[in-house]
């Protein structure tokens, strides 16, 4: 009938009346293996083919559960004709009745799988696969068994053939008990990675850009590092993490977060003609030699040039251009700068005290002053400048600055304190 499901053609579902019968009798015994076991073995009981020796189960995330039955023997695909098969018997309500079965059968050259009700009803077919020579692989849908939230299971064996098992020879797993499968939701956590650097989780599962989504189940709480590649740094999480310290996230639905990394440009700071100093984000320059600075790509960099007081800013080199002691860098690329500096001019004077009509001359080495005629002259920070006094005929040098000292002095330009000095040469007539 068309919309009823159908079981493949020669799949033989008489044979399916054995594996119910075998799994009544099984939940006559009501103990149940652990909830949180994912593989249970069996003991070796039979010398048929299809001696189960453990049996696995897994949700895969996507609503599909798979169940894996292992045989202690290798054996042929084709063993699974006639009256041969295997099966998985489901109690979905945890009443004790079994309501779904999943037989598995050799029909037409091929494995096939349908999942019937307690009744024969085909309810869907069934996916199996070889994972290797010694197991079978089972997966149905959780619609199959009506979306339990957990549900008990157990697998069965029947083999006929040899003379050991002439009459047939039945093999259940675990024992005289169920698998209480708890299905656990899993979520998946999906990284991305802007730049050149590495994603972790402290969990098992994320390794970016390798493995950059995976499958966690529900209440996990994953944490995830993020390691810049050399010649970059870490800036920050988006999507469902914020900040730059690790990231949390508890997998209570799908979550997605980006890592972002940006190169680092390395800024290069010269002073030239100091002391001076030059400071770029608040990060002081004023050592003797090149100062380097690493700096995020795009970030903005305003430099100030900060002459001392005997000091004056003559202009930038290099990235940055003209005389403006501030000057602002877009880091787009590594790069360099140079601050000018040179020595402040300081005006010296020289003022002649002539008494008596007496006359007399006051030069500076270096040149500049020749008094009378030239008394003042700006000379640069640091320099030391030597006046000699000469007396006119007739007069005579009677002292600086109103003391007696009449030899040369030598004064630095700009010291002790950052201004401009006055000298008093003072000349009387000759006694």
């Amino acid at each position: 009938m068309r919309g009823e499901l159908q079981a493949p053609r020669g799949f033989g579902l008489r044979h399916v009346s054995i594996f119910i019968f075998t799994a009544v009798f099984v939940l006559l015994f009501p103990a149940v293996s652990r909830a949180d076991v994912k593989t249970v073995k069996d003991g070796h009981e039979s010398r048929s083919p299809l001696d189960i020796a453990s049996v696995s189960q897994r949700h895969n995330g996507s609503g599909d559960l798979v169940h894996i039955i292992h045989t202690y023997s290798p054996f042929s695909s084709r063993l699974l004709r006639g009256g041969n098969g295997v099966a998985l018997a489901f109690d979905t309500n945890n009443n004790g009745k079994l309501d779904r079965i999943a037989a598995v059968l050799w029909v037409e050259g091929a494995l096939r799988g349908v999942v019937v009700n307690a009744a024969g009803k085909p309810v869907e077919l069934a996916r199996v696969s070889r994972p290797d020579s010694r197991s079978i692989a089972v997966t149905i849908t959780r619609s199959s068994l009506g979306y339990p939230a957990q549900y008990r299971w157990m697998a069965l064996t029947t083999y006929r053939g040899k003379p050991h098992c002439a009459k047939g020879c039945t093999d259940t797993a675990p024992n005289h008990s169920m698998i209480l499968h708890r299905i656990v939701s899993l979520y998946n956590l999906s990284v991305s990675v802007s730049g050149v650097g590495r994603v972790t989780s402290r969990e098992a599962g994320i390794n970016c850009p390798a493995t950059c989504t995976h499958a966690f189940p529900e209440h996990k709480l994953v944490t995830l590092a993020a390691v810049p590649a050399e010649g970059y740094t870490f800036i920050g999480w988006s999507g469902d993490c914020t900040g730059t310290d690790v990231c949390r996230v508890t997998m209570m639905s799908p979550h997605s977060v980006v890592a972002t990394f940006v190169p680092v440009h390395v800024l290069t700071v010269s002073i030239v003609g100091g002391p001076g100093e030059v400071v770029a984000n608040g990060r002081s320059c004023n050592g003797s030699g090149p100062c380097t600075f690493r700096y995020n790509h795009g970030d903005t960099v305003t430099l100030t040039a900060q002459p001392t007081p005997w000091q004056v800013f003559v202009g930038w080199g290099g990235a940055c251009g003209g005389t403006s002691p501030t000057c602002t860098l877009t880091m787009n690329d590594s790069t360099a700068v140079t601050a000018y500096f040179s020595p402040r001019l300081f005006g010296l004077t020289v003022a002649l005290d002539l008494r008596g009509g007496a006359a007399g001359r006051v030069r500076s080495n270096p040149s500049g002053i020749d008094c009378p005629g030239d008394c003042s002259e700006r000379f640069p920070s640091g320099i030391s400048v030597t006046l000699t006094a000469t007396a006119a005929p007739g007069a005579a040098f009677v002292g600086w600055n109103g003391t007696g000292y009449r030899d040369p002095i030598t004064l630095i330009s700009g010291s002790p304190n950052p201004q401009d000095q006055t000298v008093t040469a003072a000349f009387a007539p000759a006694s």
